[in-house]
């Protein structure tokens, strides 16, 4: 599966993840300010993440790591703007060597504060090793968001009787995940089912984040999990370092206590389900919330109305300009 490959008005719900995203680091510049920070993420062939970012966030630095040496070639073609460096590595090198960043030309930059995004469309055991790495090695402040693939059925299809299905499923996950990470506690087979899984993937998250920086007088603060599917299920997780006896301060501050969108709200993901729907159908349902659609809109059921309801302020529109 390769996300970056995907049209990006066919991923309306991953769309709206990110931009949840950019409003959990408004709320975070409250408290730390952004503009010495270093934006760190996996651009993809058309930097839709980076032109948000350059968008609302003076961030001081931009680097995006790729391994594919055509996505690679296309972001050189397709950059959106000067600050961005394209480096031709996996993102993990950035972790290992932080603070220390190695530029194309071989020269070092040293950064501080980040946004880290590991925005990947599998699930192996480096992925989560880079992801407890970053929060061990990044300083107060650093946010780390991962996304990673829960998609249950990716480890073993619905083909024999249900018994077979998990027990293949437990064997597959714990290779693909190693030892390290396979915690019977969470992954009990009942787990691997495929409404089950991406919860399971989420008490993983948990689990790693929380022991990266046990023991320290600073720790990571989850802030917020979404489960979406555009194509395949997806899991994202995402956190700040903070001071441990600051947090009460950095909630009060930030207002995530009540933000309805994060986990201090609903102590779990939340499902990003919405319709899809035409640029005519969002406008006019937009002006008619929130109150159900009349008239022509009436077939769109209540369930619809009020998944749409949830994440419309957050919902994305696609155009073709001539």
């Amino acid at each position: 599966m390769n996300g970056g490959n995907i049209p990006y008005h066919l991923r309306v719900k991953k769309d709206i993840e990110r931009r949840l995203f950019v409003e959990q680091l408004r709320l975070i510049s409250k408290v730390y300010d952004l503009e010495e920070y270093t934006y760190i993420g996996m651009a993809g062939p058309f930097s839709e993440d980076f032109k948000l970012m350059y968008d609302r966030f003076n961030f001081k630095n931009f680097f995006s790591y790729e391994t594919d040496e055509n996505v690679y070639k296309r972001q050189a073609f397709n950059i959106p703007f000067t600050q961005v460096h394209y480096l031709n590595n996996k993102i993990s090198k950035s972790i290992k060597d932080f603070p220390d960043i190695e530029l194309k030309d071989g020269s070092l930059k040293s950064i501080e504060e980040t946004v880290l995004w590991l925005d990947y469309t599998g699930l192996e055991y480096e992925f989560i090793d880079d992801f407890e790495r970053a929060i061990g090695n990044f300083g107060i402040g650093s946010v780390v968001k991962i996304t990673l693939l829960a998609y249950a059925k990716s480890l073993y299809p619905l083909n024999k009787e249900l018994a077979l299905v998990l027990e293949e499923r437990e064997k597959r996950l714990k290779k693909r995940i190693g030892e390290n990470y396979f915690f019977e506690d969470i992954f009990q087979r009942d787990n691997l089912k495929d409404r089950e899984y991406p919860f399971a993937l989420f008490e993983l998250l948990k689990k790693v984040s929380n022991k990266a920086l046990e023991g320290s007088p600073i720790k990571f603060l989850p802030i917020s999990s979404y489960i979406y599917q555009d194509g395949m299920t997806m899991l994202t997780f995402t956190g700040i370092i903070i001071e441990r006896d600051k947090e009460e301060l950095f909630l009060s501050k930030t207002g995530f206590e009540s933000w309805e969108y994060g986990l201090f709200h609903t102590p779990e993901p939340i499902k990003i389900e919405v319709p899809f729907l035409s640029l005519k159908e969002k406008y006019n349902l937009d002006a008619c919330l929130p109150n159900p659609p009349e008239n022509e809109l009436d077939y769109f059921d209540e369930e619809s109305i009020q998944s749409y309801e949830k994440f419309y302020k957050f919902y994305p529109s696609f155009a073709k300009i001539v």
